[in-house]
């Protein structure tokens, strides 16, 4: 059997997909051997003429999974490694670079509530939040706590209108 952080992420990656897949957009979840701070990314469909195609908008993401959050009047409280927070914050500083989005799945405490199947419906519990970090890198030594709006939902409608930001030039 997987360890329980590799069930964690696979849920995750299954989260990312039934998501990206619902949004009418597609999504690159990159190789399992290689792992550069880039988990994938999300490029825009668009209609041209007849034909539905990639516009060559994007947005690359860096997705994590876990138990240990905490959500207060509407602020989801999650910590995240500091050398993975300064990458993104490196990212986001740089205007011509593609932008990057941390998506954290915030799962129940108790891995049997992560998921459940029937006949009639799958449930992956409970939900994913989308997060641009500040441009300042941290000082810390080990972690950094975010404050994620709970309003910032990974969600189909939230990809289009992400990817519609990036296409417009008005994401950061």
């Amino acid at each position: 059997m997987i360890t329980e952080q590799h069930t964690e992420e696979a849920l995750c990656r299954a989260y990312l997909h039934a998501v990206a897949g619902r949004s009418g957009h597609v999504i690159e979840l990159g190789d399992r051997s290689f792992d550069y701070g880039v988990d994938g990314s999300i490029k825009q469909v668009k209609q041209f003429g007849k034909l539905k195609r990639e516009s060559g908008f994007a947005i690359d993401i860096q997705a994590k999974a876990s138990v240990n959050w905490s959500i207060d009047n509407g602020v989801v409280k999650y910590d995240l490694d500091v050398d993975t927070y300064n990458y993104l914050a490196s990212r986001v500083s740089e205007p011509r670079a593609v932008p990057i989005l941390l998506v954290v799945l915030c799962l129940p405490e108790k891995a049997e509530d992560w998921l459940s199947v029937t006949e009639k419906e799958l449930v992956l519990r409970k939900c994913s939040y989308w997060h641009f970090p500040d441009k300042t890198p941290s000082s810390n030594r080990t972690q950094v706590r975010l404050s994620i709006s709970a309003e910032n939902k990974f969600t189909p409608e939230a990809i289009t209108e992400l990817l519609d930001k990036v296409a417009g030039g008005t994401l950061l």
